[in-house]
C-alpha cells in the first residue's frame, strides 16, 4: 500500500490487493455466522464506521486546512467539490464524472483524489453485507444451501463485473479506473476466496512458502516491469488480484513468509491505508509550495516520514480509542450515529468553504462591468482586477474568420487509445 507515486508515476496494484483483502475479511465474518440476520449487518456497519470515520474525518479536515494554506485560491472552488464528495464517500464517482486521470501530474490535481479508494471501499462495505444477508434470506425461503447460493450470486456478479471492466477500460480507461462497477469483481474474488479457502487442494508448508514468495514478488514487481497504468482495472488487474489471493491461500496453508510476518512489517501494515490517505495531500501541498511537479529524494523521503508519523498518530490517538470505546462496542446503532457525527465537522467545513467560494466568485463577477468600462483605472489596483478566480471562465471569442462560412463539426471516428479525442472530423 505504500504508493510509489511520489517518485514513480505508475500504478502499483496495492489498492487492488487491498480490495481483495477487505472483501476476504468481510466474507470471512459472514461465513462464520452461517445464516446472518439483520442485526449482524448492523453490527458490521457499526464496527466498520468506528474504524473508518475517525481517520476519514481527520484527514479531510487537515486536507481542507492545508489547501487553504498552500493551494492558490483559483483552485478552491473545484477542490471544495472534491472535499464534499469525499466526505459523503462518492469521490470516485466525482473523479470519473469530471474526467480525472489518476496519473495526472500537474498542479491542478485535487489533494482529495486519494479518497476515491476509501469512497469505493465504503460503498462496498455498505452494499455487500446487505447483499449477503438478502441472499441468505432468499436461500432460507427457498430451502437452499446458503453457501451454494452465495457462491452462485457472487460468481455471477464477478463474471458480469469483470466483463464490464474489460469493456469499459477499453472504451474509457480514466472513467473505468474510478468506476465502482468496474472494480466490483475484485471484491467478489476476495469474497469467494474466503468461502472456499479451506477447501483448496492441500499443499505442504514448504511448497506453500515457495508459492507465497513467488506471489509476493509478482505483487511487488509487476508494475515496474509491465506498463499497466493505461489498462487498469481491466484484464491487467487480474495480476495483483490473483497474486494477492495466492498469497492469502499460502499463508493459510502454513507458509512462513518472513517479510510479511516480522513485527516491523506488521506494524507498517497496521498503518498502511492511513499512510495512503495522508501521503497524497502532503505530496500535493509540496508541489504547490515549490511550484514543481517532480519531487526529489530528500523531499520525497520527508513526505514518507511525515505521512508515516501522521498515520501512526491517527491510529494510536484517534482511531483505536474510538474503535475500542466501551460505550460503543455493544451498541452498533449508536456506533453508526457517533461515526456520522464525527464526519459532521468536515461536512460543515466543506459547506462553509464552498459558500465562501461562491461569495468570492460573485464579488469578482460584480467588478467586471466597471473594469470593462474603464480598464486603465484598474491597472494598478490590489488585489488584481479582473480577479484570477474568473480565469477558468475567461474564454476568448472565436475569430469572425473562423465562424463565417463554417458549419458545426462532429467526431467521425472515436480514438479508443485516447478517450474523448477523435481520429477524424467531419463537417455535417
Amino acid at each position: 500500500m505504500f504508493s510509489p507515486g511520489i517518485w514513480f508515476n505508475r500504478v502499483s496494484g496495492g489498492v487492488d490487493a487491498f480490495f481483495v483483502i477487505a472483501a476476504f475479511f468481510l466474507m470471512t465474518t459472514f461465513a462464520k455466522l452461517g445464516k446472518p440476520r439483520g442485526r449482524d449487518v448492523l453490527r458490521y456497519y457499526g464496527s466498520t464506521a468506528r474504524r473508518v470515520c475517525p481517520l476519514a474525518a481527520v484527514v479531510l479536515l487537515s486536507t481542507i486546512a492545508g489547501t487553504l494554506l498552500f493551494v492558490p485560491q483559483i483552485h478552491w472552488r473545484e477542490f471544495a467539490f472534491h472535499a464534499f464528495a469525499s466526505t459523503i464517500f462518492v469521490e470516485n464517482w466525482w473523479l470519473a464524472w469530471s474526467g480525472a486521470d489518476y496519473l495526472r501530474q500537474d498542479l491542478a490535481v485535487s489533494p482529495f483524489q486519494q479518497m476515491w479508494a476509501l469512497s469505493l471501499q465504503m460503498q462496498y462495505y455498505l452494499l455487500l453485507p446487505l447483499f449477503l444477508w438478502a441472499i441468505a434470506e432468499f436461500a432460507r425461503w427457498r430451502d437452499l444451501g446458503v453457501r451454494a447460493t452465495w457462491t452462485a450470486a457472487l460468481g455471477t456478479l464477478l463474471a458480469v463485473s469483470l466483463a464490464y471492466s474489460i469493456w469499459v477500460t477499453d472504451r474509457n480507461q480514466p472513467w473505468a479506473y474510478f468506476d465502482s462497477f468496474a472494480r466490483g469483481w475484485e471484491y467478489m474474488f476476495g469474497a469467494l476466496l474466503a468461502l472456499y479457502i479451506d477447501r483448496l487442494p492441500k499443499v505442504t508448508a514448504r511448497h506453500a512458502k515457495l508459492i507465497g514468495y513467488a506471489s509476493l514478488m509478482v505483487l511487488m514487481g509487476f508494475a515496474a516491469v509491465i506498463p499497466v497504468a493505461s489498462s487498469f482495472p481491466g484484464i491487467a488487474a487480474l495480476i495483483p488480484v490473483l497474486a494477492t489471493s495466492v498469497l492469502i491461500a499460502s499463508a493459510r496453508a502454513g507458509a512462513d513468509i518472513t517479510p510479511l510476518t516480522n513485527r516491523p512489517i506488521l506494524a507498517l501494515g497496521d498503518i498502511s491505508f492511513s499512510f495512503y490517505l495522508w501521503h497524497w495531500p502532503l505530496l500535493i501541498f509540496w508541489r504547490h509550495w515549490t511550484g514543481e511537479t517532480s519531487v526529489g529524494l530528500l523531499p520525497g523521503t520527508a513526505i514518507i516520514l511525515i505521512a508515516g508519523l501522521l498515520a501512526w498518530a491517527t491510529l494510536r490517538l484517534i482511531e483505536t480509542p474510538f474503535r475500542r470505546w466501551p460505550v460503543l462496542l455493544s451498541r452498533p446503532a449508536l456506533s453508526v450515529v457517533a461515526s456520522a457525527l464525527l464526519m459532521m465537522p468536515a461536512l460543515c467545513a466543506t459547506y462553509l468553504w464552498a459558500d465562501a467560494n461562491r461569495d468570492a466568485l460573485r464579488t469578482a463577477q460584480a467588478q467586471l462591468p466597471n473594469f470593462s468600462a474603464d480598464p486603465q483605472a484598474w491597472a494598478e489596483t490590489d488585489p488584481i482586477v479582473p480577479d484570477p478566480l474568473l480565469a477558468k471562465s475567461d474564454n476568448a471569442p472565436w475569430p469572425r474568420s473562423v465562424l463565417q462560412g463554417t458549419s458545426p463539426t462532429r467526431c467521425a471516428t472515436r480514438n479508443r487509445s485516447q478517450p474523448g479525442q477523435c481520429r477524424t472530423w467531419s463537417n455535417r
